[in-house]
């Protein structure tokens, strides 16, 4: 019963603390800032983009590797 309470009073806090975050905005920008939907989270953190494949009309078309600047 205790447990329970604990972990429902600690997601409240971190709901709380989100929800500041969110208000300063400093909860979007960290999260733009994080990978998302990346193959290859690390080197994207470090720079490198690896070529992807896009759909343009139906044709699969390859980009060239690029640095992010």
């Amino acid at each position: 019963m205790f447990v329970r309470e604990a972990q429902q009073r600690r997601l409240a806090g971190q709901r709380l603390g989100n929800g500041t975050l969110d208000l300063l905005g400093t909860l979007t920008a960290l999260q733009n800032d994080l990978a998302g939907r990346v193959l290859h989270a690390d080197l994207d953190l470090h720079g490198y983009v690896p070529p992807t494949v896009s759909e343009v009309r139906g044709r699969p078309r390859r980009t060239q590797h690029t640095l992010a600047r």
